[in-house]
């Protein structure tokens, strides 16, 4: 397109709902703070996550929480959070990373260029799923070791669900 940097926020989110609707994934579209987001829920091993997708400085952020800071072995937190720096190495675009508060959580970045150019729904499915991908490579095989009890997020994702509704 050669069109990079041009592309409005509704344009781009308008963009990415059509690429969910492509993949078959359920989602809602509504104004959480400052930011108008797109929230996919999913179900992984029973447990509910939300996969926020928001356009920051021509930047599409992607981001899913998979542990609160409570919810962090304290007796080993510097292997626990060492063992999923080092899955960030292990596969590809396996990334973990934290919030403000402290809770772990996945996050992917993209260009806005990479969606909009053509070609663009195969990078966004690359940076999408890796989101679901990274929270089962951690409930199989860094949770278990830790014996952490993942509870899922599933009042996140009803509140995120009547909002949209709203």
């Amino acid at each position: 397109m050669g069109n990079q940097g041009k592309f409005s926020e509704g344009e781009v989110l308008d963009q990415l709902e059509e690429y969910l609707k492509r993949i078959e994934v359920r989602y809602g579209r509504t104004v959480l703070g400052e930011y108008e987001v797109i929230g996919a829920p999913w179900v992984i091993e029973k447990k509910d996550f939300l996969v926020l997708m928001r356009m920051k400085d021509e930047w599409i952020w992607s981001s899913a929480a998979v542990l609160l800071k409570e919810e962090v072995p304290r007796e080993n937190a510097r292997e626990f959070l060492f063992d999923c720096l080092k899955a960030n190495h292990l596969l590809p675009e396996i990334c973990f990373d934290a919030d403000q508060d402290g809770n772990l959580g996945t996050s992917q970045e993209i260009h806005v260029s990479a969606i909009m150019d053509e070609g663009g729904f195969s990078e966004f499915k690359y940076e999408f799923f890796a989101i679901p991908a990274c929270i089962k490579y951690f409930l199989k095989n860094i949770a278990p070791k830790y014996n952490v009890m993942v509870n899922g997020f599933t009042d996140m994702v009803n509140k995120f669900i009547e909002k949209v509704q709203g």
